[in-house]
This record gives C-alpha cells, sequence and structure tokens, in this order.
C-alpha cells in the first residue's frame, strides 16, 4: 500500500526521477547554449584592428600626443 508521501512524491520511493531527469535537462539545455556562436561576431587576428574607425588611432601618431603618452607613463613610473 502506498503511503501518502509516497504519493506526493516525497518519499523513499516517490518522485526523485523526474526531478533529477528535469534538473539534467537543464543542465544539458544551459551547456550547449554555451556553446553556441554568434554568425555576427568578428574574427580577430593578432595585430589587425577591424572595428569601426577609431579617431585615437590617428590621435596617437601626433608627436604632441606621442609626448603626453611619454611624460604621462613618466609620472606614474615614479612611485615604483
Amino acid at each position: 500500500m502506498r503511503t501518502r508521501a509516497t504519493q506526493l512524491g516525497t518519499g523513499p520511493r516517490g518522485g526523485g526521477a523526474p526531478l533529477f531527469r528535469t534538473a539534467m535537462l537543464a543542465l544539458l539545455c544551459l551547456g550547449l547554449s554555451a556553446c553556441y556562436e554568434s554568425p555576427g561576431a568578428t574574427h580577430f587576428q593578432p595585430g589587425v584592428y577591424k572595428g569601426a574607425s577609431d579617431p585615437l588611432l590617428e590621435k596617437e601618431r601626433m608627436p604632441k600626443q606621442q609626448e603626453a603618452l611619454r611624460e604621462r607613463f613618466r609620472m606614474a613610473s615614479k612611485d615604483r
């Protein structure tokens, strides 16, 4: 004869398997979704900038900017 706890799925032999299967299915779905690669992803190559135009890239080439960066580096590395 089945007890009330077993009928509700909380007893020693009742209901553990469906909960376990649901948890495993959820973990499987989560694991597979982590492997998804968006088709719009940008594939990067070392040393090649593939993004939109960057105004700082042009500014970096200016001698005045180079000197400002050197001075900033010197100021930051003084305390070390």
